[in-house]
């Protein structure tokens, strides 16, 4: 099989894994499981063509005759080829970026991070000022395990080898043997794709969750990042050619999964430790890898390098065994020592307990190598090693806390019941709750002695505080920040606050808002809460930083997706103003998901949307389990994801968008008025309307998918507002309607144009 040098190469390719895939099952099953798949791909092409109903009764025919096993297997092989047709788009979009990246001599690839710094330079911002955006920049990626992303870990892995070899087959320099070996390994790849059950016989544990996760590090984050670094350093040398910058550390990672409480009955404490653990061995092992490809590279002889020496005899006051033995097998050779002291003893605790004790060591390393003139060594080989360390420390992704507010609410009660402070503690007013909380943080009354006895949900709770604290004094960057589902009010924060501080624990407290009442009703709990002396004391230990979770998926399931992308917006504004009244520094952690009903699509445009003066350089944003593979499966898409992102914070941190005319703030206000009736109307008021999206959805099939440890619901209620918005928005996808995402939209527009005059 050879390539051809004709056609449309998109086409080819997926002619090509089409064929080899249509001989692994003429190879594997009965050749009437292939015949029965070619008959339902004609047949399903002739219907879309001509829409006949007598081929539409062909291909039902076709569909209803066979037993289950044959079923199963046509269903494989058509997901398998959609498999490969995902694999070829995407390998197609590579080879695009690449041939723009050669084009890109004269003009930046659009949406690059080149392309933005040109930008910042076109507007007028000096190197200094460009320098003050970099010092501020943020920009944070928080994977969650949400069940939408169907595909095993051994599919995944069987997918990125495929593109890998994808990959080798268009090397330019591949000779036909290796052609040859390269096609007949593809063949091998797809076969073995076919005899891998596309599903799990039972559903993931979290942990099991926790290290799909961590395969996207592992596999391209880990390399992804530092060329990403090194697309900035260069954008900026090309646009200031005449300003040296200090690059900060600009990405940071977190997580949710293994941590993720809200509604999953799985997530543990157990859980929770484990993951921190894994999160730890794979920054571990990564880190040692990375130090120690260093270590062996960096041969440098004592007789052309010397200004090591004093890091060294530290060492050998501390290690003297280690460094006796690394100057033996390493003689003559101090960088080799040097690194190999840090390989050594990066996996002892007592030395390296956190990623900034491994970076003042490899500071110190870089820092001995410029001063022996070896700056290009330092930029080229000590550089991405200081970044990476930076960016994963030894904990990979910051582990984030999420719990529904009621649950806080409810061991409040029990503690507070318990130690005799109030009877019920949950029947109290708002204020009353706010009064009481504030009063035992003045004063420091925590009343949990070991002498009362709670249940096991109380119990569970204040354990896991402990865990978290235990965490937290070993290395703070373990840990992110503890979410709260569905906040309410300035109490859902109190109580969080209340139980960290019983055990001198302190974390960043973030309230989630996730319906369209709670978007309206923010700013007031933002401002009640900046107007306690406690809480303005609490931030004032973490740096005047504040930190709002926007929710997308609930909002949007709530009040549809016109008021709910309109709600946001106004949010965003008016938290804003009123965190500058207090001198409080916001950042908004934006909650999107892949499907436009759960505020998906192009994340870089939509940061571009963001309200102007909202967003100072630091964004934070949920990576959902259904889009993880999309964006960080290959690691050029890896990069130019993330290249977008980082561009797209500059130019809005810049200023550098268009400002907002008062006539489309008037028009979006009406047409969310109008969408809202409509959606809430048909959802939440029609008669009948649960029992039809019943049937015509596979809620009751997805329901019980094997694809996540999380349950669907959050209680076993048949109430609309207890089903989540993952397969509320999922179950409506598999059927083609697009009602979660676009229902209420076009009544709204209609209802707009009617009232235009002359319209």
């Amino acid at each position: 099989m050879r390539r051809t040098s004709s056609g449309d190469a998109l086409s080819q390719k997926i002619h090509v894994l089409g064929d080899l895939l249509g001989e692994t099952i003429r190879e594997q099953e009965d050749p009437a499981i292939f015949e029965r798949v070619e008959r339902i791909r004609a047949l399903a092409k002739d219907w879309r063509a001509t829409d006949s109903a007598d081929h539409l009764r062909a291909l039902t025919h076709v569909s209803d005759e066979a037993d289950i096993e044959t079923n199963l297997l046509t269903l494989k092989a058509f997901t398998s080829y959609f498999h490969l047709v995902n694999l070829a788009e995407e390998h197609h979009r590579v080879r695009v970026l690449r041939a723009r990246d050669r084009a890109a001599d004269i003009d930046p690839v659009a949406d690059s991070i080149a392309d933005a710094v040109f930008t910042l330079r076109d507007h007028g911002l000096t190197p200094q000022e460009v320098q003050a955006l970099l010092d501020h920049l943020s920009v944070d990626f928080v994977f969650t395990a949400h069940p939408t992303e169907s595909k095993r870990r051994s599919v995944l892995e069987k997918l990125r080898a495929i593109s890998a070899t994808l990959q080798r087959i268009d090397s330019e320099d591949v000779s036909p043997r290796d052609l040859d070996e390269a096609y007949t390994e593809l063949q091998t790849q797809i076969t073995l794709l076919w005899l891998t059950d596309e599903v799990r016989v039972k559903k993931p544990t979290v942990i099991d969750e926790v290290r799909n996760g961590l395969w996207f590090f592992s596999g391209t984050l880990f390399n992804a990042v530092a060329q990403t670094y090194r697309s900035l350093e260069e954008g900026l040398a090309s646009a200031y050619p005449d300003h040296v910058f200090n690059i900060p550390p600009i990405f940071k990672f977190g997580s949710w999964i293994g941590g993720d409480r809200d509604g999953n009955p799985f997530v543990n404490n157990e859980v929770t430790s484990a993951t921190l653990a894994l999160h730890r061995e794979l920054a571990r092992e990564n880190l040692e890898n990375a130090v120690m490809r260093l270590m062996w590279e960096m041969s440098l002889s004592v007789r052309y390098v010397s200004q090591i020496e004093s890091f060294l005899s530290e060492q050998r006051e501390r290690f003297p065994y280690s460094l006796k033995q690394l100057e033996a097998d390493h003689p003559d050779q101090p960088y080799r020592q040097a690194l190999g002291i840090i390989v050594t003893h990066l996996n002892d605790d007592r030395i390296y307990a956190n990623g900034d004790e491994v970076l003042k060591d490899l500071r110190r390393i870089e820092d001995s190598l410029a001063r022996s003139k070896a700056t290009l060594l330092a930029e080229e080989r000590f550089a991405p090693l200081i970044h990476h360390t930076q960016t994963f420390g030894l904990h990979t992704a910051a582990l984030d806390i999420r719990q529904h507010s009621g649950e806080h609410e409810e061991v409040m009660t029990e503690v507070f019941r318990v130690g005799g402070v109030t009877e019920n503690y949950a029947a109290l007013p708002e204020p009353e709750k706010v009064k009481l909380l504030a009063a035992q943080l003045e004063k420091g009354e925590f009343k949990t002695s070991s002498q009362f006895t709670f249940s096991e949900k109380t119990l569970e709770s204040n354990n896991l505080f402990n865990l978290l604290k235990r965490a937290h004094d070993h290395d703070a960057a373990a840990l992110g920040y503890y979410m709260i589902s569905m906040a309410h009010a300035p109490s859902d924060v109190l109580e969080v606050l209340w139980l960290m501080r019983r055990v001198e624990l302190s974390l960043d407290v973030a309230p989630l808002l996730e319906t369209i009442a709670d978007l309206e009703e923010a700013p007031t709990m933002l401002e009640s809460l900046l107007s306690l002396k406690v809480y303005r004391d609490h931030l004032r230990a973490r740096n005047d930083h504040q930190l709002i979770q926007l929710g997308y998926s609930d909002s949007t399931k709530d009040g549809g997706y016109v008021t709910a992308s309109w709600a946001l917006y106004r949010a965003q504004r008016t938290l804003t103003k009123v965190a500058e009244k207090f001198g409080v520094r916001l950042t908004f952690f934006h909650g999107r998901g892949g499907a436009i009903g759960r505020g998906g699509g192009p994340t870089h445009r939509a940061i571009l949307g963001l309200p102007p003066n909202t967003m100072h350089g630091s964004i934070r944003l949920t990576e959902q389990g259904e889009v993880l593979f999309d964006r960080f499966g290959h690691p050029i898409i890896a990069q130019r994801y993330l290249e977008q992102v980082v561009g797209a914070v500059l130019r809005v941190a810049a200023g550098t968008s268009a400002g907002v005319q008062p006539e489309w703030e008037a028009a979006m206000e009406s047409l969310s008025e109008s969408a809202h009736q409509a959606y809430r109307k048909l959802v939440y008021e029609t008669p009948g309307f649960l029992e039809y999206f019943g049937q015509a959805t596979q809620i009751d099939v997805i329901t019980e998918l094997t694809i996540g440890s999380r349950p669907s619901k959050r209680s076993a209620s048949g109430r609309l507002e207890d089903l989540r918005a993952i397969p509320w928005v999922f179950a409506w996808m598999q059927s083609r309607n697009t009602l979660p995402g676009w229902y209420g939209l076009g009544s709204a527009i209609a209802r707009y144009v009617e009232r235009i005059p002359n319209g």
